[in-house]
């Protein structure tokens, strides 16, 4: 039988129950329950003062994220995992968090599994192994539907090219339907003009891509979670800052 390991989330009251037995669990149980603090970070700003009342956490692993903050009393809370070994800690983890009947656990994600859901105000994050093409396409009517939507996505060129996808293509496709910032970190975010993965290794010094994407619907959200456009001329409008 698997034993639990109960993690508290960084500095909060919060936590989750992982396998430590797991090279996952390890890590959580290592980095007291954030794997990665600017994708947390930013989370809760957004849970906290953009305020959705639709929450979606899609690839939740253990809900290291989905569980990091508290939520509005009105919020539908939605995670979906596909992988099946995350689910009796998901499920504790969840009847103890403090917006326990509020969240739903799913366990696919397609149009099927969006069907009926509504909101104004859409949160979203996205973790899909090198699936994010077809992960957002699915989301796209329910994301045109919300008045104002952020959302946190994965980007690892390795598994999206291992996964067939054409990174430029892809890229072309989020900066249709969002306003597109790389989350340097919890205080930096770059405006890449034009966005694409040469320009993504030339910004990043790196010969592959291993970030995290901010999608929101209206670049005023931004100025929402706080950040401001830096006034370096160096920066040539490219980056926001968050003091």
């Amino acid at each position: 039988m698997a034993e639990f390991s109960k993690v508290t989330i960084g500095d909060s009251d919060l936590y989750i129950y992982v396998e430590e037995q797991t090279d996952k669990g390890r890590q959580l149980v290592v980095n007291r329950g954030i794997l990665h603090q600017k994708v947390t970070d930013v989370w809760r700003a957004a849970a906290s003062i953009f305020s959705p009342d639709l929450v979606l956490d899609i690839g939740c692993g253990y809900g290291d994220v989905l569980f990091s903050t508290k939520y509005h009393e009105n919020a539908r809370i939605v995670g979906i995992e596909a992988n099946k070994e995350f689910d009796c800690c998901l499920v504790k983890s969840k009847n103890e968090h403090m917006n326990s009947k509020q969240i739903e656990l799913k366990y696919s994600l397609g149009q099927q599994d969006l069907t009926g859901l509504k909101c104004r105000k859409l949160l979203f994050r996205m973790n899909l192994q090198g699936n994010e093409e077809e992960g957002l396409k699915a989301l796209e009517t329910l994301s045109k539907s919300c008045e104002g939507v952020v959302g946190i996505v994965d980007f690892n060129s390795i598994y999206l090219e291992e996964n067939g996808t054409n990174i430029d293509n892809f890229l072309a496709y989020v900066k249709a339907h969002y306003k597109v910032f790389i989350i340097k970190s919890t205080k930096k975010l770059i405006n890449l003009q034009p966005l694409t993965l040469p320009i993504l290794k030339r910004t990043l010094k790196k010969p592959y891509i291993i970030t995290d994407l901010l999608l929101v619907s209206n670049v005023n959200l931004v100025t929402l979670l706080g950040y401001k456009k830096s006034i370096d001329y160096l920066d040539r409008g490219q980056y926001y800052l968050n003091e």
